[in-house]
């Protein structure tokens, strides 16, 4: 029973000591801490075996939280980028809908104006129309109907002289041509 003792916890340590002689081996000419024989120097590393034993657990859970620290600053890093890339998705498709809803303000603005001018160009065309018709009817109002005036009696004697005189001008012309003449005259 002793023995089992012995072996779970004193065996372990003293395996250890023997394995650290044999790695780092023994130096009779140092002066530091390693002694000048072999025995010394397992009890000095039984002496200071807590210390180091603390300070290994030390160094393992100081590497232990430096790792998951590290595996959750990546996590962390990886969900920011995700996050990032749905809101650079999400502007594209706010963009997108503003750009498409611009878009579609503008065309109706551009149908609206098309429909204004249309309407606006018929107006005019309307109103030139009646000015026109209104024009026309004024002009055949004031044109006089069948009733020849004065001086259009004088214009047309004076047509007619005027005919006569170049007949007698121009001897070579038949005398059909100036009765035609006389008839467009008149």
């Amino acid at each position: 029973m002793d023995a089992d003792y012995l072996k779970q916890t004193v065996g372990p340590l003293v395996a250890s000591a023997l394995s650290s002689l044999v790695t780092y081996g023994y130096d009779a000419t140092a002066s530091y801490p390693r002694g000048h024989d072999p025995i010394t120097f397992i009890a000095e590393y039984l002496i200071h075996h807590d210390k180091a034993a603390k300070n290994v657990a030390v160094h393992k859970k100081y590497r232990a939280d430096l790792a998951s620290l590290q595996s959750a600053f990546a996590a962390a890093e990886a969900q920011e980028k995700e996050a990032r890339l749905r809101m650079e998705e999400e502007i594209k498709v706010k963009a997108n809908k503003i750009l498409e809803r611009q878009s579609i303000a503008d065309e109706e603005s551009a149908r609206r104006l098309a429909e204004d001018a249309a309407r606006a160009a018929a107006a005019i065309l309307a109103a030139a129309k009646q000015a026109n018709e209104a024009s026309e009817a004024e002009r055949l109002a004031n044109e006089p109907r069948g009733i020849p005036t004065v001086i259009e009696e004088a214009e047309e004697g004076k047509e007619t002289e005027d005919a006569e005189e170049a007949v007698e001008e121009k001897p070579d012309i038949p005398t059909d041509t100036i009765a035609e003449e006389r008839e467009d005259a008149e």
